[in-house]
C-alpha cells in the first residue's frame, strides 16, 4: 500500500531512502523489494562502516541523534520505484508478515 502511495509523490526518477537500526525492517524491506522484483541501487546492512560520500547518507535521522537505540549498526537501502502502478500484492505481504511472525515465536 505504501509503495503505491509513495509512486505517487516522488518523481519517476526519485529513490526512496530507508535508513534504519531495526535489522527486522531492514530484512522486510528487502522481502518487499524482491516481492515486487524492484532492483536495489544501495544495500548495506552497517551504513558508517561503508564510508560513503553522500551528503544524503550523513543526515542523521531523529532517532540516530538521540541515540535511543544505542546501536552502532545503521542499515540503509535505497531503491527506485517502477513508472507503472504496483500491482496490489498486501495479501501475500500479510501473509509474508505472519510467517515472519510465527518464526519469530518458534
Amino acid at each position: 500500500k505504501f509503495l503505491r502511495l509513495y509512486q505517487q509523490i516522488i518523481r519517476p526518477d526519485g529513490f526512496i531512502h530507508v535508513k534504519t537500526d531495526s535489522p527486522v525492517l531492514y530484512n522486510f524491506t528487502k522481502e518487499v523489494i524482491k516481492l515486487y522484483g524492484l532492483e536495489i541501487e544501495t544495500d548495506t546492512d552497517d551504513l558508517y562502516a561503508l564510508g560513503a560520500n553522500d551528503p544524503v547518507l550523513e543526515i542523521k535521522t531523529h532517532y540516530e541523534k538521540l541515540d535511543i537505540a544505542q546501536s552502532n549498526r545503521i542499515h540503509y537501502i535505497k531503491f527506485k520505484l517502477p513508472v507503472d502502478v504496483l500491482p496490489d500484492k498486501d495479501k501475500q505481504l500479510k501473509e509474508l508478515t505472519l510467517e515472519r511472525e510465527t518464526e519469530g515465536r518458534n
